[in-house]
């Protein structure tokens, strides 16, 4: 057990209301940290169409707000020069980036990570994104919400306290060590891009009122990259799918649910 996480539970049951608010804001910041192309923006206005108003007195309102007026031919290119390595080496989309400083380090810390998704049964061999993306772990903490909210209505408390113990682990242990110096960073480096500036703020507020609301402190803290960048999108060469298959966290901790 990491010294700077507790890993049993927080001592409150969840209100379904705040389980979807908290799943819905988890989508958005991943929606919004995705490729602006057409299809992208087309994705992200669908989703703040559906649900916007979850967004609503949140850290994810200015967020929700402008995605209504993303345009792909802005978006493109100040994607591309905040997040591209050819143009700043502040903002890698992915864990191992912030968390490692050598590259032996990232085929442990992967594995862990994919540990939590197939305890879970989450597959993301099929989205063509690291398991350690940003937005990989944005998404699988608002899976884990929703996985919550059927356990509260459905399946008692055991299983709420399952879940809740996961979240507040992967929480502590992987996307909130990180995240919110990536956040800060995109904010910083957004260079008058209201859009990129408020998704950067809110990531990093959002993940703020997170650890408060779960009492989480996380095992470290990441507020620049460690390690030198050249392929943001290739898997550490010497991680191979067979480091993958045994996660280093205890499925007895959390159970399989």
């Amino acid at each position: 057990m990491s010294p700077a996480v507790n890993r049993g539970g927080n001592g409150s049951k969840p209100s379904p209301e705040m389980l979807v608010r908290r799943a819905f804001n988890y989508s958005l910041l991943a929606a919004a940290l995705n490729d602006p192309d057409e299809a992208g923006i087309a994705e992200l206005q669908a989703l703040v169409a559906a649900g916007g108003d979850l967004a609503a007195g949140t850290s994810l309102a200015g967020v929700a707000a402008l995605a209504a007026y993303a345009d792909p031919e802005v978006l493109v290119p100040e994607y591309t020069r905040i997040f591209s390595l050819s143009s700043s080496q502040d903002c890698p989309t992915f864990e191992t980036a912030f968390a490692c400083s050598q590259p032996a380090e990232q085929t442990s810390l992967m594995a862990d990570v994919a540990g939590f998704y197939r305890a879970f049964g989450v597959d993301t061999g099929g989205n063509g994104l690291r398991p350690d993306d940003i937005r990989v772990e944005l998404e699988f903490m608002a899976y884990l919400c929703r996985k919550q909210l059927y356990a509260v209505e459905h399946l008692g408390a055991p299983r709420v306290a399952q879940v809740n113990r996961a979240m507040r682990m992967f929480l502590g242990e992987h996307l909130g060590r990180w995240a919110p110096g990536l956040g800060r960073n995109i904010a910083a480096t957004a260079n008058g891009n209201a859009f990129y500036a408020a998704v950067g703020m809110a990531l990093t507020l959002w993940l703020d009122e997170e650890f408060q609301r779960l009492k989480v402190t996380p095992a470290a803290r990441f507020d620049a990259p460690l390690m030198p960048l050249e392929r943001p999108e290739a898997e550490p060469e010497d991680l191979a799918l067979a480091d993958l298959a045994a996660p280093l966290i205890s499925l007895d901790e959390i159970e399989v649910i």
